[in-house]
């Protein structure tokens, strides 16, 4: 896919133009809707022209045959073409055949036009025929070149076609070149489009109205037509290709209505008199309703090589409308000397143009790349332009020969591209057809014609070809579609998930008393910026003792975090989990201390019994006990000191390895304790860590 060239680089510094075109690259690269319009399913075959296997009924094998229209109403599509059915070669007619959205056939393929079953008469298979639907009356008009009065005196006839595939009355003649019985004038080329404003059809083809015998001078003609089928007015020219001789012409002209302007706008390619201009280029010209010309009179929109080198021109237009921008968007196909093309490498281009005719954005853009830049073994042809408003695109169909492997020289199929409003390529150029085996140039696909859905983001391209498969033969031509339709996109990709790390974990602080007083130390490392939870649970139990919403920065980090006091010495977990992320966890530990904790200290006048701390009688013994929350550390001695009411110690009763971490000591005198506050002292260590006193009468 190669990149834009403006307008202004064009005229100002062509040499320059590949450094323009190679600095635009990152642009195009970068342009892409987030819908993903892809093709769906096989091709399907539309038409079955005589028996299968005999190659002399179908359309024409060199000659573009096939149109197509959506129904908006229906939501489906009817694809029309020139064939002869019958043994009578020459006997050509117009079929049309229905699809459905999904681009599958909907009913049998019907014959549509009325000509007398002659090889004498019939629709010329050397032109398109056009198709336009009339969403106000429910129907198409169907248009094709035809002589079914004067042999050889080729006319534009319309037959108007229901919704359902049924042709509603007659062939009707449209178009008046020349006069009656008169074959070196004629009409060629139809195309045709529907006013929804005015309920009407303006159908425009290419026409030489000279009566001077051997004289070919052909300009655009257009014609009003009634729902009813019939004509408003007469034949209107409205191109103006230099003088009435075979030097200058129009021809391949393409036809849009503006739904908000409620005009038209009819392209056509043409040689003019005009200095400068005798080589074949792109001209439009607006209409108003009534076929008015208004704007500029036979307005350029291309410059395909140096003006007046017959070695590049520009042909066969394709309009479509845009009534989201009120624009429209005209492809072409062209040869360009701008590097790396050479002439006769031809390929498609378009131009954006405004609701007034003004170009609009990259001038002459090329959107297709068939083959390599600089060969002129691979060409393209034959645009088809079509826009798609749920989308907001527009879609440009060809057919070419590209000989990018699989695919190899003279092997012709149709590809398409897509386009953003603004003309910027959305991906590459993809092809659409499989016509035969790859790598066989003797199957091709050609005459490409794109229509687009209005109620989804999904087009219908048909074309016409010869394929593989059954009893069908090489060279025995038929029509095909295939869909090309929106598909879900890939949700986008789960933001990433933050992860944490912990590098380290632990616990400072001192007791006082049974209470444990410290912080809490984390450090780690975090993906990102974000908030976490940290708790901290004693190993084995449910229970969190800790639980605090903190913000990580990305990168390192370290927290410190008061603890409660209610801790204990014992394992612990720390977790750190991050909002959206997994949880990272460390191991902390509280160490005892080496004298151990006292949960508390009585005295009772009898073993175990309650506490107490003033026994109103005198008696013989006085029992203490100390109960240990947590125990000391091994090897640390345990011992007991009783104080008399005097303060004299009755001695330091060693303890040994205590049982349930309770320790009872007891002091007895069988004449009586006296009087008085006695106290008890526990020593771990030789430190006292726990006392009890209790007063005797």
């Amino acid at each position: 896919m190669l990149p834009p060239v403006t307008s202004a680089a064009r005229r100002r510094a062509r040499p320059r133009a590949l450094a323009t075109l190679l600095l635009a690259v990152a642009a195009l690269a970068a342009a892409a809707t987030a819908l993903a319009i892809v093709p769906t399913g096989d091709k399907v075959r539309v038409s079955d022209m005589g028996p299968d296997g005999d190659v002399n009924f179908g359309p024409s094998p060199i000659s573009p045959n096939t149109a197509i229209a959506y129904n908006s109403t229906a939501d489906e599509y009817l694809v029309v073409w020139l064939s002869d059915d019958t043994p009578l070669e020459g006997d050509t007619e117009v079929y049309g055949r229905r699809l459905t959205a999904a681009g599958a056939p909907a009913a049998a393929r019907f014959r549509i036009s009325d000509v007398d079953g002659t090889a004498t008469f019939g629709a010329s298979r050397d032109h398109r025929p056009a198709v336009a639907y009339n969403a106000m009356a429910d129907e198409y008009l169907v248009v094709w070149t035809g002589d079914e009065t004067t042999d050889g005196e080729f006319e534009i006839i319309g037959h108007r076609v229901s919704a359902a595939g049924a042709p509603i009355g007659v062939d009707t003649r449209l178009s008046q070149m020349g006069t009656d019985g008169q074959t070196n004038a004629r009409a060629i080329m139809p195309t045709v489009a529907h006013n929804s404003s005015s309920n009407e059809y303006l159908v425009a083809w290419a026409g030489d109205d000279s009566s001077t015998a051997g004289v070919d001078a052909f300009d655009i003609y257009v014609q009003r037509v009634n729902p009813g089928g019939m004509e408003l007015g007469g034949d209107v020219r409205i191109s103006d290709m230099g003088d009435a001789t075979n030097l200058f012409n129009a021809l391949d002209p393409s036809v849009a209505y503006n739904t908000v302007a409620r005009e038209y706008l009819v392209a056509w390619s043409g040689d003019d008199t005009v200095p400068g201009q005798s080589d074949e280029e792109i001209f439009v010209q607006r209409l108003n309703a009534s076929a008015g010309q208004i704007g500029t009179d036979d307005q350029r929109i291309s410059q395909l090589g140096p003006d007046g080198n017959t070695s590049f021109d520009a042909d066969d237009p394709s309009v479509a409308y845009n009534p989201t921008a009120n624009e429209y968007l005209v492809a072409f196909t062209g040869q360009d000397d701008i590097p790396p093309l050479v002439d006769n490498a031809r390929e498609i281009f378009v131009q954006r143009l405004s609701a007034a005719g003004a170009e609009l954005g990259n001038d002459d853009f090329r959107v297709s790349s068939m083959g390599p830049d600089g060969s002129t073994l691979f060409a393209a042809a034959g645009a088809s332009a079509a826009f798609n408003v749920t989308a907001g695109e527009y879609l440009v169909a060809w057919s070419g020969d590209d000989g990018t492997a699989p695919l190899v020289d003279n092997e012709q199929e149709v590809f398409v591209q897509r386009l953003a409003q603004d003309g910027t390529p959305v991906g590459g150029d993809t092809r659409l057809s499989i016509m035969g085996p790859d790598g066989n140039a003797d199957f091709d696909a050609l005459s490409a014609a794109a229509a687009s859905s209005t109620r989804e983001a999904a087009y219908v391209v048909a074309w016409q070809g010869d394929d593989v498969g059954g009893l069908l033969g090489n060279n025995e031509i038929e029509v095909y579609a295939r869909r090309l339709a929106a598909v879900p996109a890939a949700p986008p990709p789960p933001p990433e998930a933050p992860a944490v790390t912990l590098t380290s974990a632990s616990i400072a602080g001192s007791y006082r008393g049974r209470a444990f007083t410290g912080n809490l130390k984390v450090a780690g490392r975090a993906s990102q910026a974000v908030g976490a939870r940290v708790e901290l649970t004693e190993r084995g139990r449910s229970r969190v003792e800790l639980s605090r919403t903190v913000s990580l920065p990305a990168g390192t980090f370290s927290l410190s975090l008061r603890l409660p006091t209610r801790l204990l010495p014992g394992a612990y977990s720390v977790r750190v989990t991050p909002t959206g992320g997994a949880t990272a966890t460390r191991s902390v530990t509280i160490a005892s201390p080496r004298r151990g904790i006292v949960a508390s200290a009585s005295a009772s006048s009898i073993r175990g019994g309650p506490p107490a701390t003033s026994i109103p009688r005198r008696l013989n013994r006085l029992f203490f006990r100390f109960k240990f929350l947590v125990l000391p550390k091994t090897g640390a001695p345990i011992a007991v000191r009783i104080l008399l009411p005097n303060g004299r110690p009755t001695g330091r009763r060693p303890i040994g390895k205590p049982r349930a971490r309770v320790i009872d000591a007891f002091v007895a005198s069988p004449t009586g304790l006296p009087r008085g506050r006695w106290r008890a002292l526990l020593l771990v260590d030789g430190k006292t860590v726990s006392r009890v006193s209790v007063r005797i009468g």
